[in-house]
């Protein structure tokens, strides 16, 4: 039997070199499609074995076409971007990247509860306009305030810890999760309303 090397389509921006060269240290062909251009993905995914995914939707339509495919691999916490139904029918497997970008996540969450309090946007469209009125931008801060975190997964426990590094009140509710968990974050376990109604 001839052995051919696999090819994998990836469609996902943020790929870099040293990514891409791991695969091919395995004897794989990496195609890398930036964005997913349509033109390009559908002539690609035809001869492809494995697809690694960014956020983009993976519908039958791309299974139908890609008759070797075997695996797709979601680069994110979730699967509801792919067709699990047809996955399952085509016997392709489907992979994801769990707490692959929880952190950045959190930060990005705490990023902007700061841009809002802090009015960080604001100062910084009259700064580069020549201005410079401090006190228009003091805003408020973050300590002292109540975070209300609905959701406690990993994203969400990340937040709650980084609330409580500044100084916050961490409220958080989950339907699943003992209250150890919430204590390890640094968080009260409450009813979603009560979050809702307590939270700054």
């Amino acid at each position: 039997m001839e052995n051919r090397k696999r090819k994998v389509v990836i469609a996902a921006l943020s790929w870099f070199q040293d990514q891409v060269s791991r695969i091919e240290e395995v004897g794989a062909s990496v195609k890398v499609i930036p964005d997913r251009i349509d033109s390009i993905f559908w002539e690609e995914i035809a001869a492809a074995d494995a697809l690694i995914a960014g956020i983009l939707p993976i519908p039958r339509q791309v299974m139908e076409k890609a008759l070797d495919l075997a695996i797709i691999a979601v680069q994110g916490v979730g699967y509801n971007t792919v067709d699990l139904r047809a996955a399952d029918e085509f016997g392709i497997v489907v992979t994801n990247t769990p707490m692959v970008n929880s952190n950045a996540v959190a930060e990005f969450t705490l990023g902007l509860m700061l841009a809002i309090t802090r009015r960080i946007p604001q100062g910084w469209a009259e700064m580069i306009n020549g201005g410079w009125n401090r006190l228009n931008f003091s805003g408020t801060e973050l300590k002292g305030k109540t975070l209300g975190i609905l959701g406690f997964g990993q994203i969400g426990r990340r937040v709650g810890k980084l609330g409580t590094a500044f100084g916050m009140e961490v409220l958080a509710w989950d339907q699943i999760l003992d209250e150890n968990v919430f204590k390890e974050a640094g968080a009260k376990p409450v009813s979603k309303e009560w979050a809702i109604q307590q939270a700054d």
